[in-house]
């Protein structure tokens, strides 16, 4: 099992069922039949929500000049100005830096 860790739970999300994220695109975009296999465990450092299961239901890829507010409200609680200035002071990045809208889905683990 792959895991993820977040620094936290953004915009509580991880009570959510189903959920958007967004982060940097995957070097290679993987096939719909890997994304039904992969089962991913999510934790968040700072221990805000108890790790889950999830799957990815689409990877959405766009550079970050063309998100919008429609992506960035419901991923990280923010506009997008906001978004890619905490972007900016993360991490390297430009105009064309590929970033993608991970959708995500929980996975009954009983």
């Amino acid at each position: 099992m792959k895991t993820i860790t977040w620094d936290t739970n953004i915009n509580g999300k991880l009570a959510c069922g189903r959920f958007p994220h967004i982060d940097l695109a995957p070097t290679r975009m993987p096939s719909l039949q890997e994304l039904d296999s992969t089962v991913i465990l999510i934790r968040v450092a700072d221990g805000s929500h108890e790790p889950v299961q999830v799957k990815i239901d689409s990877i959405v890829p766009l550079p970050l000049t063309r998100l919008s507010n429609v992506h960035t409200w419901p991923s990280h609680g923010m506009d997008t100005a906001s978004f890619i200035e905490m972007q900016h002071l993360k991490k390297q990045v430009s105009k064309e830096t590929q970033f993608a809208v991970y959708y995500y889905r929980k996975v009954d683990v009983n």
